[in-house]
């Protein structure tokens, strides 16, 4: 039942693929560590076709940490980021300053790209599915001037995750539709200044 009732929301919920012609920059979104300070398989899964995509399209790949979870999380989840994509022979990703919540990201990633003299045309997020709608909204109003893509994959999510609204499928999908919602209500600047509850 929780299986078709995924599929159902995601047919009216997520968003189309999109046609990827040419891009500068790839945003693999951050989904914090578990409490073992391992990447959860949904981040994996962002990061792994993230590098695919950049390698394809020969561009920058850029991120932010979350640095909230303890002291020094932002380096313990960038270590494992430059550790994996190492694997695949990307050494040079840009990365940003730690993060609170996917607002503080996109504001970040674009502070970090602006820093380096960085304007891009065509940004190619990636990230798990329900996350979809919101981060276009947040990208959208942070880049104005650039063409923004969100590019989705699957989410792997368990209990042991750090974020307490990311422990499951079920829970993820209510935290994206309801910051869907908040920020169409309330708007950016008030959705910035929340973070995600975590233990």
């Amino acid at each position: 039942m929780a299986r078709f009732l995924t599929r159902l929301v995601r047919r009216f919920y997520g968003l189309p693929q999109p046609e990827i012609k040419q891009c500068d920059l790839i945003v693999p979104l951050g989904y914090g560590l578990t409490v073992h300070n391992t990447l959860p398989g949904a981040e994996i899964n962002v990061l792994r076709e993230a590098v695919h995509l950049a390698k394809r399209y020969e561009a920058r790949v850029a991120w932010a940490s979350s640095k909230y979870f303890f002291h020094g999380s932002k380096d313990e989840e960038d270590k494992r980021k430059l550790s994996l994509l190492a694997e695949y022979g990307i050494t040079n990703p840009l990365i940003a300053r730690g993060i609170t919540n996917s607002v503080t990201e996109a504001r970040e990633i674009r502070a970090a790209v602006l820093r380096r003299g960085i304007k891009p045309h065509t940004i190619v997020v990636v990230l798990n599915w329900p996350h979809a709608r919101s981060a276009r909204l947040i990208w959208k109003e942070t880049f104005p001037d650039a063409n923004i893509l969100m590019y989705s994959v699957e989410g792997e999510w368990n209990r042991y995750h750090r974020a307490t609204l990311q422990r499951s499928n079920g829970l993820w999908l209510f935290a994206c539709i309801l910051r869907d919602l908040t920020l169409r209500i309330k708007g950016l600047e008030w959705v910035a200044q929340r973070q995600h509850p975590a233990d």
